[in-house]
Order: structure tokens, then sequence, then C-alpha cells
């Protein structure tokens, strides 16, 4: 596994997802983002505890999640329901009563995907990025407070 990703080919998406230190998202989105972009991430992440987003690539839309510890499972289901809910506004599923199920076996399959990816990734910490210098932005951002709600 190159980068810590989780496949739902269901949807034709999936998810980064990392966990430990808010750094490792920084060197990752890096590359990748617009520098104003990256540098409202890294403000986003330096106070918060779970962060979500999407963000545009080359091939389409992107989303990742970030949990400080994954065995938070308060914080994993809450990040997992904000990618969840990425995913399926992408394809056409709308967010109301009538989904319920679509988004619950959603939620599920993201958290399996999360501590899967934890289990079996080894993160690699590379040299801190100094600031984006890629062309992808940020399409959608959701975080949660440190300490829960």
């Amino acid at each position: 596994m190159k980068h810590p990703y989780y496949p739902i080919e269901l949807f034709r998406s999936g998810f980064y997802f990392f966990t430990g230190p808010y750094q490792r998202v920084l060197d990752f989105l890096a590359p990748r983002l617009k520098e104003r972009d990256w540098e409202i991430t890294r403000d986003d992440l330096q106070d918060c505890g779970g962060y979500c987003m999407s963000f545009t690539t080359p091939n389409g839309v992107a989303n990742l999640i970030w949990v400080p510890d994954v065995e938070d499972e308060f914080v994993l289901f809450h990040e997992a329901l904000h990618c969840s809910f990425n995913i399926l506004r992408r394809v056409g599923v709308p967010a109301d009563a009538d989904s319920q199920e679509a988004i619950a076996y959603l939620q599920e399959e993201v958290v399996k995907g999360c501590r899967k990816v934890a289990k079996t990734f080894k993160y690699k910490d590379p040299i801190k990025a100094e600031r984006g210098d890629g062309q992808s932005v940020v399409a959608s951002a959701h975080r949660i407070s440190k300490g829960g709600f």
C-alpha cells in the first residue's frame, strides 16, 4: 500500500486515512493543494480533534479523514459520517430520511476501512512540509473540536 487509502468500489470512491500527528496530513497534502488551501487546512488541523475533507484531484474528488487516535470511537464515527455524506453527495444520494440505510451502511464501511488502514499501513513520517504547492483545492472540510462536542 503506497498511500493509506481505502477504496469503496460500489461508489467508485474511497478515502485517505491518517492517524497520529496531524503533520502527516500536512505532508501528504503539501504537494497536492494550492498554497492558500494548504494554509487554511494547516490552521484548521492545529486546533481540532479530528478532520474530514474532500479535495479536487486530476481524476475528480478525493476524501481524507484524520483522527489522532483510531481507538477514539466517538471521533472516528463522527469523521466517518462526514466522509460518508461527502461520498453520497457526489453520487447524488440525498442526506434525508429516505437514505438512512445507505448512510448507515456506508458509515459502517468507512469505519471498517479506517480500522483496516490503521492496522496495515506503516506511516513513514517525512520531512515537514513548509507550504502547499499543488493545484488542488479543498471542496469541503469538517472538523471536531478538541475534546469532542
